[in-house]
């Protein structure tokens, strides 16, 4: 079984101008100890996937439909008592900007105390020992003096690392994780991206990783889930998609990546933009972008799986 199965998710916004479906249909499973990466561009439903998995979206948002089922319960029948036992403890999740998540009045120390304590009952030695070794596992030196400090007393990167070991630290069977290296320099970026890889491994945590850079998922991800307009448009292995992309959109992301043997070269776009929710064109919300387009895709594609990977697209590539 599963540790996470997602069947057709369907997450709206209800506004004046009308409805955004922000998530149309989104289906995906994720095994213990696996690692996926979920990515495009911004507005293409990738926070929204992640909010909805955590029974995070506000008013005026909502999840209209479909299934999450997490170890086989119906997470959409959970209560709110029943979530708050599953959120920092079965299930955690690592915000893009870790003053999200950490308190800013608050010690390091106090917070993570705090984050074990509402979900075990430690205390004393036992519970700073705890804390010690969940920021000794995220590469955070002298986690003693660290616990004393406050979030503002520390790096970008380091307040990053904190998130993840508040995330990591009562052991959850999944991790989501909204993009958190973003704002990090590439040297920083590596480092968390080799850490988080290990602890999944090493723990048998399963691990979403949410970005709008592919190149960052791929030596990351077991499998990655192109999202484009509220919907994913090709799913498979990571090494599969990367060397052959069956969808243009992940073509065009791919092609987008800088080369080595492409130094001072322009670097390729893809033209045009993200269509608004509100506005989607009719059938494939990419066609108004895409070389390969034809009368049919005014038509919304069906999912085809093809081996062990998926896509929504008429005309893949390899195919004309």
């Amino acid at each position: 079984m599963a540790l996470l199965e997602v069947n057709n998710l369907v997450t709206e916004f209800h506004g004046r101008a009308g409805v955004a479906r922000a998530l149309d249909h989104v289906s995906f499973t994720l095994e213990a100890g696996k690692v996926l990466g979920i990515v495009g561009e911004s507005g293409s439903g990738k926070s929204v996937t992640a909010f909805s998995l955590m029974n995070l979206v506000d008013a005026p948002g909502r999840i209209a439909g479909g299934e999450i089922r997490f170890k086989g319960e119906d997470l959409q029948r959970a209560t709110a008592r029943r979530w708050s036992k599953l959120r920092g403890d079965r299930i955690a999740m690592v915000f893009q900007d870790p003053m999200m998540s950490l308190n800013p009045v608050m010690k390091i120390g106090d917070q993570l105390r705090e984050t074990v304590s509402i979900h075990q009952r430690l205390r004393g030695k036992m519970l700073d020992d705890k804390v010690c070794e969940a920021l000794r596992r995220v590469g955070i030196p002298a986690p003693e003096e660290r616990m004393r400090a406050y979030p503002h007393e520390l790096s970008g990167g380091m307040r990053q690392r904190v998130a993840i070991a508040n995330a990591m630290i009562n052991d959850p069977d999944l991790i989501i994780a909204d993009e958190p290296t973003t704002a990090l320099d590439v040297t920083i970026q590596a480092q968390i991206l080799f850490e988080m890889k290990n602890l999944a491994r090493d723990s048998g945590t399963a691990l979403i990783w949410i970005s709008h850079d592919i190149s960052v998922v791929k030596d990351l991800a077991d499998e990655i889930c192109v999202m484009y307009a509220g919907r994913i448009i090709e799913r498979g292995p990571v090494d599969e998609i990367i060397a052959q992309p069956l969808h243009p959109y992940t073509k065009g992301l791919i092609d987008s990546l800088p080369q080595a043997s492409s130094r001072g070269q322009r670097l390729y776009s893809i033209p045009g933009s993200a269509p608004p929710l509100l506005s989607l064109p009719p059938g494939c919300a990419f066609a108004p972008r895409c070389s390969r387009r034809n009368a049919t895709c005014d038509t919304i594609p069906p999912v085809v799986a093809v081996g062990t990977r998926e896509h929504r697209c008429f005309y893949p590539l390899g195919t004309l």
